[in-house]
């Protein structure tokens, strides 16, 4: 029992409407049942967007077949677990001292090489059949996602979040069509796609970079 924790109104009417049936005077009204992570901070703030997600996406059309709350509770189980399951994987698992000064600077050399000799190219003759800088700096570095084709770039976060899946997820969950389906495309569409969509502003890159300073 995380006895820190005061669940907010959202959580209680989205994720643990049990709770309501409680007196006011009952502390259990207003304590999380379980922890997520070892941070009560983070912990709020998955509680408060589990309960965004299953109210904006999950409910509206699961409510007009039932009124049963135990596929909320499933989702909301699976994920607490998903995100427990990543968190021991990344902080037990994860050489980060290897990943951080070894592999990201390898990568990042090739991605700034491969830039100068695609900006290099553009203007040499046989770069000129190339639409753009990024068209030849992509023919460079091909990714299935960046492919011109329409929903390639979905299709590709529903293979990676199929490959995630089958890591994270308990072998009975996994090899259920409905569960594994549902969650891979809670977790595509709606978690990494927007994930992708902020890491890729300018502004919130600016701000990682002076955070870690």
């Amino acid at each position: 029992m995380n006895t820190n924790l005061s669940l907010r109104p959202l959580h209680l009417r989205i994720l643990f409407p049990h709770l309501l049936t409680l007196s006011k005077s009952n502390p259990k009204r207003y304590k999380a049942p379980k922890d997520i992570t070892h941070s009560k901070a983070i912990d709020l703030e998955l509680y408060t967007y589990f309960a965004l997600l299953l109210r904006d996406f999950i409910h509206p059309w699961y409510r007009m077949v039932t009124t049963d709350e135990d596929l909320s509770a499933e989702i909301l189980d699976i994920l607490i677990l998903l995100v427990q399951k990543l968190e021991k994987r990344l902080s037990e698992e994860v050489d980060w001292t290897e990943l951080i000064l070894v592999d990201l600077p390898q990568l990042l050399s090739i991605h700034y090489s491969d830039y100068r000799q695609a900006k290099k190219r553009i203007h040499m003759d046989h770069g000129s059949g190339s639409e753009s800088l990024a068209h030849l700096f992509h023919g460079m570095q091909p990714h299935f996602a960046l492919e011109p084709i329409e929903n390639r770039e979905q299709e590709y976060l529903r293979l990676l979040t199929e490959s995630l899946l089958k890591i994270l997820l308990q072998p009975k969950e996994c090899q259920s069509d409905c569960v594994r389906h549902l969650v891979r495309e809670i977790l595509s569409n709606l978690v990494l796609s927007n994930l992708i969509e902020a890491l890729s502003e300018p502004y919130t890159i600016h701000m990682i970079v002076c955070k870690v300073k």
